[in-house]
């Protein structure tokens, strides 16, 4: 059953069908003219083991493991050994994370961590790569030589089972449309290159679209300290990155900023201003798969600069301050724009959503937020180089916009408030330019048994859908057909 919300404000979808808590595959189908378009935001909660209270991993559109089903429409069948049109990196080198998860709090007692990759396929016939870096990456991913890297969907069990790494395919070595490919594994710390394991680094390439979630935290303290993310196709990197915010800004959420960088070719060169003073601190030398990582210390403004491209993600917390802390994927200067949606509302008066709103440009700009209800409207002045912040309304998403001028802006739940460990999650908002009318959601357990579900989708126009006709239809099971949602919570 479609429906349809107002101008300005934001649905929540909340699946009443699921009995694991996780979303195997979800996708959304929205019909109304090709110029109107919505932002999506999926969020998983991870319940804490042991404990009462919960963290909330988020995920967003082309920023946590959504991906634009324009990009993937395809009716030719996949042969054996076909060419990937889509590649991804699996961010973060597992060390890297772990040791930053230890910067933002430094009181647990940590072990190894736990690092969970989920690849969500978005069209039927996918034949997907899976190529470990431990033993070096494949010269042709298309035809491997090397016994461990996978490969599930050409039919052959011989080289990869999807039905061993999947949880909604039965048997056979065949890969559909909805088809959830979940890897999750304990990798020893400190990490050693000769031990394979499915962690960060590692390559991931399909024959068809697919979304990747990249998670992890540590095995000893649990996912109360835990962080999430979404890897990035190579037609998303680039050369040039800022740093929307920093720990100089005197916000606790961002006490700790940290970045972290993935080459996809080899000679891949990036220097790195942590505090952007236009000096450069840091100059590295990557080859494909190699990672980089700024555990801590920068600035808003701070900047990257490659001369290939590469991917970039943020780690941010509050530290020693209970396990809160935040991941976000930072686009490149390459796909910024100056038009976004914020589709995650708030639900509570006093549990506020902030959108962090940074200026890049070497001029004064003015970004308009436009949020349900004209008293909401206001207009954020920022000089070069700075930050405004602006609180959600309740229950209210936002579209922000200044034409013509380029800004970054990033979404954390009770960010500003003093007690945010509960509700630590956030996520980068993707330039409307970079949205589709349809997409497929990827990983969201609700919790690491498995038995609740905490993984609402909210959903938000860029336009009046009393005068466009915007109906959105979700499909939840990935079996081609909508089904019904109730957006009243009266069932």
């Amino acid at each position: 059953m479609p429906w349809a919300c107002g101008a300005g404000h934001v649905s929540t979808v909340r699946p009443s069908i699921f009995s694991s808590g996780r979303v195997q595959s979800l996708k959304f189908v929205l019909t109304f003219p090709d110029n109107l378009l919505v932002e999506l935001d999926f969020l998983s909660r991870v319940r804490g083991l042991g404990r009462t209270w919960s963290k909330l991993i988020v995920a967003a559109l082309l920023a946590v493991a959504v991906l634009p089903i324009v990009l993937i429409a395809s009716s030719n069948t996949a042969l054996a050994g076909p060419p990937p049109v889509f590649t991804m990196y699996v961010p973060f080198a597992d060390q890297d994370a772990h040791d930053a998860l230890q910067s933002v709090n430094a009181s647990g007692s940590y072990s190894d961590a736990v690092s969970t990759i989920d690849v969500t396929a978005a069209a039927d016939n996918s034949i997907i790569y899976y190529d470990h870096w431990e033993d070096g990456f494949e010269a042709d991913i298309a035809n491997p030589v090397q016994s461990t890297t996978q490969v599930w969907g050409d039919g052959s069990t011989a080289n990869g089972d999807v039905s061993t790494v999947s949880p909604n395919v039965a048997s056979g070595d065949v890969v559909s449309s909805g088809t959830v490919i979940f890897l999750q594994n304990t990798v020893p710390m400190p990490r050693v290159a000769t031990d394979i394991r499915f962690d960060g680094r590692d390559k991931i390439a399909s024959t068809r679209g697919f979304a990747m979630t990249r998670a992890m935290w540590d095995s000893a303290i649990g996912t109360v300290h835990a962080g999430a993310t979404a890897g990035t196709d190579l037609s998303k990197w680039g050369t040039s990155f800022t740093v929307p915010v920093g720990e100089n800004m005197g916000v606790e959420a961002f006490e700790y900023v940290g970045l972290g960088m993935t080459a996809s070719d080899d000679a891949t060169v990036v220097e790195i201003d942590v505090d952007g003073d236009g000096v450069i601190d840091r100059t590295e030398n990557l080859n494909e798969g190699d990672t980089v990582m700024i555990d801590g210390g920068l600035s808003s403004g701070a900047t990257a600069e490659a001369n290939k491209p590469m991917q970039a993600h943020l780690i941010t917390g509050d530290i020693n301050a209970g396990w809160e802390m935040r991941w976000f994927e930072l686009f490149p200067e390459e796909i910024r724009g100056d038009e976004y949606v914020a589709a995650a509302g708030g639900t509570s008066a006093t549990q506020l959503i902030t959108l962090f709103v940074q200026n890049p440009n070497d001029r004064q700009i003015v970004v308009a937020v436009d949020a349900a209800g004209t008293a909401n409207d206001t207009n954020l002045t920022l000089d070069p180089g700075e930050v405004e912040s602006y609180d959600l309304p309740n229950g209210s998403g936002a579209k922000l916009s200044s034409p013509g001028n380029p800004f970054i802006p990033i979404s954390g739940t009770v960010a500003l408030q003093t007690w945010t460990q509960n509700y630590d999650w956030g996520y980068s908002l993707v330039p409307t330019q970079a949205l589709t009318p349809g997409v497929v959601v990827g990983w969201g357990q609700g919790n690491p048994s498995g038995n609740d579900i905490h993984s609402p989708v909210w959903v938000a126009p860029l336009d009046n859908v009393a005068s466009t006709g915007i109906q959105v239809f979700v499909d939840f099971d990935g079996d081609g057909n909508p089904d019904q949602v109730d957006t009243d919570y009266d069932e």
